[in-house]
């Protein structure tokens, strides 16, 4: 399970969308890759969300591929989707690669579904086991779910972390299904930092 770090200003409306990632992975074939800025790549039917995570293999790109027995954060680039056959690579400007010929897979770990879920919930606390400072959840407004973009979506106003202390925090998000079964989508030491507010001044 995934340790998340979230960072959040006080005084300040933010929006953090925690996408879903299952831990199946799927391989995609690669058809084309574009010499431009960002990289398109042809990946027919790839089945992705609108924005995700793919890891790349065996393209003619060494810099570009990923290890072949594993997927970690750093080896993975945000891609966004242009169609359901074409993806772009967030940041990455291919102009100067060599031309493409063949080869290669994205790889990524399939979405969750949110459709069979009613609700999530959020503690924060001084440390895992510690003392409550505050609690966020789906009934109240300051997280919701996004099936579309397979993400739970953080939503916070000023008045949701005007009562909370500056400093580092430990935190975890449950959702629940509609059958009541409780999934834990980030691991309990995972930490928000509540950064204080400078201008205050109306």
């Amino acid at each position: 399970m995934e340790k998340l770090s979230i960072e959040v200003r006080k005084g300040a409306t933010v929006v953090i969308p925690l996408r879903l990632e299952s831990g199946t992975l799927v391989f995609k074939q690669i058809t084309a890759m574009s010499q431009s800025a960002p990289m398109e790549v042809t990946v027919p039917a790839h089945g992705l969300p609108p924005v995700w995570r793919v890891g790349f293999q065996n393209t003619p790109w060494d810099d570009l591929n990923s290890p072949w027995d594993g997927l970690s954060s750093s080896a993975m680039r945000l891609v966004s989707v242009k169609d359901g056959n074409t993806i772009t690579v967030d940041g990455l400007n291919s102009s100067g690669f060599t031309p493409y010929t063949s080869g290669g897979q994205i790889v990524y770990y399939s979405p969750i579904d949110l459709s069979i879920y009613s609700s999530a919930r959020m503690d924060i606390k001084t440390r895992p086991g510690g003392a409550l400072l505050t609690s966020y959840n789906t009934a109240d407004g300051q997280l919701y779910l996004d099936n579309t973009n397979k993400a739970v979506v953080l939503r916070l106003i000023p008045t949701d972390t005007e009562g909370v202390r500056s400093g580092k925090w430990s935190f975890d998000i449950e959702m629940v299904a509609n059958d009541g079964s409780v999934l834990a989508i980030c691991s309990p030491d995972s930490e928000i930092v509540f950064l204080q507010e400078v201008t205050t001044s109306v």
